[in-house]
């Protein structure tokens, strides 16, 4: 049978990776709406809502099937690409980019779990095991109740998800404030990174189950609400809330910086849903919304691609004359603005998406090709 699509998700997730996308590369341009819900703040919490909207619940209640599909799909691609990258680390050392992390057995084995970003340019990975983490306890916590209600716990009434939806929140302050009180370190990273996503992944839940079907709204009424609300918390932080997840780095209380990452979901959720009829079903959008993973995993070797190539410019030609060739070899953070325009930032987009969609097809490949020698 062929799967049903959810185009205004798909749209979602199209628009989520490019804010992470962009928002690697400074932020310095596409700014509609940043001053009131700036990506940091919510575009990570976007992509655990969504994972926990599409969390199947029959699945689940075969918990050891369930999880063993998660790692598969989830921790086996973070090691194997984590091996890749340790390769291209290697050489670029060799090169004399100061930037590429040592390889060594804690960078192969035990460092994909806790940093997430042992060779630098594999930085996005580091997001994989905490949204597999989510999954193990999504499944987890349910699995005691799963006898309750005819095989599953999720039938029936709101208040039935609403515990698990109020524990998440509960994960999600205690871990915001232990941030803040300096345990981001090691293991603890680990278990915070968790602890931030969870809130998001339990609201998926509950959005799918029970409230997307009550979220009937007109949008200017819908907008207002959102608005004003995030505007009380503007006023109440002196600032729109941000935060930088990977390093569970906070500026503003747990309520507060929650708050402004669930109104920022809210606020996209709603525009998702308005565009959908327009571009939901664009090409564009199903290819760079279906190929996340790829993205989120690969967009700094794009950036490095791209800077590169600026490089060789200003070795070669009279183009490209500010380019700074000690940054480019000791800052993977280094971006390159030809004449300094920031508009530039579309090509270190472009270059993340189509590098990463490239790669996505040959892995695809390579699997398919794969799997047909096997079942021979």
């Amino acid at each position: 049978m062929a799967k049903e699509i959810n185009y205004q998700f798909r749209l979602l997730y199209a628009i989520g990776i490019s804010f992470v996308v962009l928002g690697h590369v400074g932020n310095t341009t596409f700014k509609f709406m940043t001053d009131w819900f700036p990506w940091l703040s919510f575009h990570l919490g976007m992509f655990a809502f969504a994972s926990g909207y599409f969390f199947n619940e029959q699945k689940a209640s075969r918990f050891f099937s369930f999880i063993g599909h998660k790692a598969r799909t989830l921790l086996l691609p973070l090691y194997l690409w984590n091996f890749a990258y340790a390769a291209l680390s290697f050489i670029l050392a060799k090169a004399g980019f100061s930037f590429a992390g040592a390889v060594s057995l804690r960078s192969l084995f035990l460092q994909p779990l806790t940093e997430g970003d042992a060779f630098g340019l594999n930085l996005g990975s580091w997001f994989l095991v905490p949204l597999f983490l989510c999954h193990l306890y999504a499944a987890a916590v349910r699995k005691p109740f799963s006898r309750l209600c005819g095989g599953t716990f999720f039938s029936g009434s709101i208040w039935r998800c609403i515990p698990f939806t109020v524990a998440g929140i509960a994960l999600g302050i205690a871990g915001i404030e232990m941030a803040r009180h300096g345990f981001r370190h090691g293991w603890w990273l680990v278990l915070l990174r968790f602890m931030y996503f969870v809130p998001f992944y339990e609201c998926g839940i509950l959005y799918r189950l029970h409230l997307e079907k009550k979220d009937t709204a007109p949008s200017l009424l819908y907008f207002s609400l959102v608005l004003g609300a995030q505007l009380l918390v503007i006023f109440i932080a002196g600032d729109a809330p941000v935060c930088i997840p990977g390093r569970m780095d906070f500026a503003q209380p747990a309520v507060l910086s929650l708050a402004g990452g669930f109104l920022g979901v809210a606020f996209w959720l709603r525009v998702a849903r308005i565009l959908t009829p327009v571009i939901g079903r664009s090409r564009v959008v199903a290819v760079i919304g279906g190929n996340t993973f790829s993205i989120m995993m690969h967009q700094f070797l794009g950036f490095f691609c791209l800077k590169t190539f600026f490089a060789l410019l200003h070795k070669f030609t009279p183009l490209c004359a500010s380019f700074s060739w000690l940054q480019y070899k000791n800052d993977m953070w280094y971006i390159f603005f030809p004449k300094n325009l920031s508009q530039m930032a579309v090509l270190y987009y472009a270059a993340a998406v189509l590098l990463s969609l490239a790669i996505a097809r040959v892995t695809d490949a390579a699997l398919a090709c794969a799997r047909r020698r096997f079942s021979r």
